[in-house]
């Protein structure tokens, strides 16, 4: 059976990138955030190909209306947000998830289903596009915890130094009109460092740091190739030249920076106040330490 993977990360935390990376591999495909699948309509938006509509997606969204299971992922993933950020302010760019109130206890369940509904995802892909590897770049932590008990699945694990990605959320935030405050997004980073921690421990996960692909983008892409069993290729690192077919996410998608950096800028622009609340939070401090980052 060959290998689904799915990136766990937080927003701002390069899994977009990691994902166009791996697209460029002969026997990988992208799938873009599922969570969208099926509730946005191709005719809408403009694919990562360029094309509108896409005939790929056209294709997909049509056997997606044969599954409704394959909506469980929007709603569980709209559910959590709510739960994890009940104050956040949406964009008018980005197309809601699911607006259903869920319980702690009924989540559980609904994560299942979701995962469920994954699976039956990756078999449209297949049938669409052909029987590669796809990539699924949810992000969600609490997908991986389920999708890490199936066979079927491999979940790279993607964190960034909290720092940049407080600065590059507030940076996208000011670019969008809304609120991205670094004190919101406290709480999110420390949920998910610790779930971070456990879920490294599983032989089926595999821990990338940003910074580390950044400095080292090949040295790190021949160690994720061998974790998946295929054989690196040195066009993986022109991560533009194959945009795949996916219609929501970073915007990176459709443009023709090949640049790997670590953007650093944090350093000058987040405030003092700011960088107190993630360095003095202890809490952060040690989770993050456990997978490698010194906040000081």
């Amino acid at each position: 059976m060959k290998t689904n993977i799915y990136l766990a990360g937080l927003p701002r935390g390069g899994t977009t990138l990691v994902s166009s990376i791996l697209g460029q591999h002969p026997m990988i495909e992208q799938m873009g955030e599922s969570m969208y699948s099926g509730v946005i309509e191709p005719n809408n938006v403009i694919c990562s190909c360029g094309e509108n509509p896409c005939a790929i997606w056209i294709k997909i969204y049509n056997e997606i209306s044969k599954n409704p299971e394959i909506y469980e992922i929007n709603r569980a993933y709209g559910a959590i947000d709510r739960l994890r950020e009940p104050d956040k302010i949406p964009h008018k760019f980005t197309i809601q998830c699911s607006k259903d109130n869920v319980c702690h206890a009924e989540l559980s369940r609904l994560i299942t289903r979701a995962c469920n509904g994954l699976d039956l995802l990756v078999r449209i892909f297949k049938k669409v596009m052909g029987d590669f590897l796809f990539v699924d770049n949810t992000k969600e932590i609490m997908f991986s915890e389920e999708l890490i008990k199936r066979e079927n699945w491999k979940v790279f694990l993607i964190t960034r130094d909290p720092r940049g990605m407080a600065w590059s959320s507030r940076k996208s935030g000011i670019r969008k009109n809304v609120s991205r405050s670094v004190f919101s997004k406290i709480p999110v980073y420390l949920d998910f460092v610790k779930r971070a921690v456990e879920l490294k421990k599983n032989s089926n996960v595999y821990h990338l740091k940003y910074e580390h692909l950044c400095n080292d983008a090949i040295g790190s892409m021949k160690e994720i190739c061998n974790f998946l069993n295929i054989t690196y290729r040195e066009e993986m690192i022109k991560f533009k030249k194959n945009k795949g077919h996916t219609l929501m996410g970073n915007r990176m998608r459709h443009d023709d920076n090949e640049v790997i950096k670590n953007d650093l800028s944090w350093k000058k622009y987040l405030t003092k106040q700011e960088l107190n609340l993630i360095n003095n939070n202890s809490e952060l401090v040690k989770f993050y330490n456990m997978l490698g980052y010194s906040l000081s």
